[in-house]
This record gives C-alpha cells, structure tokens and sequence, in this order.
C-alpha cells in the first residue's frame, strides 16, 4: 500500500493595506460640502442612528435608493475625482514603487454608495467590515467591492478622536497575531 501526499500551494494575498493623504483642496471640499450635509441632516436625517451598536447620526439607510437619493451631492463628479480617484492613484502608485507590490489597476470602476457619520463628544462607531454583496451599476455590469474610503472632512476635537483599523488574520501555528491600528484623526496634519 502506498499513501500518496501532496502538498496544496498557499499564499497569503497583501490585501491589507491602508494608505492616506491630505487632499490639496480639502478646504474647497468642506467648504462645499458642509452646508450640504447640514442641510441633509436637517431635512433628512436629524436623529437618525443607521448602526446597532453605535452612537452617531448617519446617512446610510436601509432603503439603499434613499441613500443614493440624500447623499448624491457627495458623488459629484469633482468630489469623487478629488476624493476618491486620485486617491486610488496615488495609493496604488505607492504600493508599486514603495512597497514592491503591482496591483492589477481596475479597467473600470464604480462608486456604488456615499454616505456621511457625524460624530459628536463621546459618539462612536462600533467595528465593522465593508464588504457588501455584489452591486448591478447603471452600466448594467455586476461590480464587487474592492476599496472602501474614509474621508475626514471636519475634526473639531484634538483630545484623541481616532480611526481605528483592526487586522484579523487567521489563527493557526504560524499566522496568529491580531493587529490595532490607530490613527488619531486629529493628528493628521
């Protein structure tokens, strides 16, 4: 008798990865953007806590054609070159030419939703993943999410308010470690 093993190749993907900038016309931005969304959040959304879990006040809502409706000012072509596109850009430059990694550049993209968190003294989020089902755009073409952005546009507090990402990896004899990583929003130039 003969017991044949083989091996299955395995490669753990550099996926995690978070990389952030200053938007050269961040003040145009939130100049712009600000009285919007006060207005959104007059009319719209007041109280509206959209996550278990948290205590903040929200755009997103369970009715994802409400969501595009109150937040399409924040898709705007500019905003979402501005915000989005360079950023994507410049993110993937860096991976390439500080980190040794070539990422497949997406032929096409989609920014399928945009919505707003306003956090006030003692508001917070509760940890979350954003990866969503698979999104049918108006070019009739199924896109799956890919990136995910969060965009600071107005931190008042300098007593610590932070971002914080969570690596979890998967638990085995030689991959174990869980990572935190905090960035103080106020900190950031």
């Amino acid at each position: 008798m003969y017991l044949i093993v083989r091996t299955m190749p395995s490669f753990i993907f550099p996926c995690e990865y978070i990389y952030w900038r200053n938007v050269d016309n961040h003040e145009e931005i939130k100049n712009k953007l600000i009285p919007q969304i006060e207005n959104a959040i007059d009319v719209h959304v007041q109280d509206h806590n959209p996550f278990n879990g948290c205590k903040m006040k929200g755009s997103i809502f369970d009715d994802r054609e409400k969501t595009i409706e109150v937040n399409k000012f924040l898709l705007e072509d500019d905003i979402v070159r501005d915000i989005i596109w360079n950023t994507l850009e410049m993110g993937v430059k860096h991976l390439y030419e500080e980190k040794g990694i070539d990422i497949c550049r997406p032929e096409k993209a989609y920014v399928s939703e945009a919505w707003f968190n306003v956090y006030e003294k003692g508001d917070y989020q509760e940890s979350h993943a954003h990866v969503g089902p698979p999104t049918v755009c108006p070019d009739k073409k199924i896109y799956e999410t890919a990136f995910s952005f969060v965009y600071i546009l107005n931190d008042k507090e300098k007593d610590g308010d932070k971002l914080v990402f969570q690596k979890k990896t998967l638990r085995s004899n030689v991959c174990h470690e869980r990572g935190y990583y905090e960035f103080a929003t106020s900190e950031i130039p």
